[in-house]
C-alpha cells in the first residue's frame, strides 16, 4: 500500500522529487527515440505484413473457392486504395524533407561565402564555391547529416510504397488467373453434372 501524506504534517522541499522523475522521463525518452533508419524499417516491415496478411491464400486446404476469392478482391482494392494514399503522403513527406535540405544548405553556403568572402577581401583572394561547400560541411556537419538522413529516408519511404504498389498490381493478376481456374472448373463439373444426369 503506497503510505499517504497528511496536510497537517511538514512537507518536503518543492521539486526534491519532481526534478528526479523529470530527469529520468528525459532519459528515458531519449533511450527510446527512433533513428529515421528505425522508422523506415518499422514502416516497411508494417506494411509488408499487412500485404502478405491479406494476400495468404496459401493457408488453404486446396484451391480457394469463389467465397475466398470475392473477399481477397474486396481486400485487394482496399488494401491499393490505401497504398494510393500513403504513396501520396509519402511523395510529399519526401519533397518537404528535399526543400528543407535544400534550403538550409543554401542558408548556411551565403552566410558562409560573406564570413570568408568580404567585400573588403580582393576577388582574387576568395574562396572558391568548393571550399565554401567543404566550410559549411564541416561547421554544419550534425544538422547536416540529420536533415540528408531524413530526407534519404523519406525517399526510400517513396520507394518502398511504389515497390509494393507493384507487386500488389502483380498480385491481381494472380487472383485473375485463379478466377478464371475456379470458373473453369465450375463449367466443367457443370458439364460433368448435365452428362451423368443423361
Amino acid at each position: 500500500m503506497i503510505p499517504t501524506r497528511s496536510p497537517n504534517k511538514t512537507t518536503t522541499p518543492q521539486n526534491s522529487f519532481s526534478d528526479v522523475d523529470n530527469a529520468f522521463d528525459t532519459y528515458t525518452a531519449t533511450i527510446k527515440e527512433k533513428t529515421a533508419e528505425d522508422k523506415l524499417l518499422e514502416f516497411v516491415e508494417q506494411q509488408i505484413s499487412q500485404m502478405q496478411k491479406y494476400s495468404n491464400l496459401g493457408e488453404l486446404q486446396g484451391s480457394p473457392g469463389w467465397f475466398e476469392l470475392n473477399n481477397a478482391l474486396m481486400d485487394y482494392n482496399r488494401i491499393q486504395t490505401s497504398l494510393i494514399g500513403l504513396d501520396v503522403m509519402a511523395k510529399q513527406e519526401a519533397y518537404k524533407a528535399d526543400e528543407l535540405l535544400k534550403d538550409k544548405q543554401a542558408e548556411w553556403y551565403i552566410e558562409a561565402r560573406e564570413k570568408l568572402n568580404p567585400l573588403s577581401l580582393s576577388a582574387q583572394k576568395w574562396c572558391s564555391s568548393s571550399e565554401i561547400e567543404a566550410y559549411v560541411r564541416v561547421n554544419h556537419q550534425e544538422e547536416l547529416h540529420k536533415l540528408t538522413r531524413e530526407a534519404n529516408v523519406a525517399n526510400n519511404k517513396v520507394a518502398a510504397i511504389r515497390r509494393l504498389l507493384d507487386s500488389w498490381d502483380k498480385y491481381a493478376l494472380i487472383l485473375n488467373r485463379l478466377c478464371k481456374n475456379v470458373e473453369t472448373e465450375s463449367l466443367a463439373f457443370a458439364n460433368e453434372s448435365k452428362l451423368s444426369a443423361m
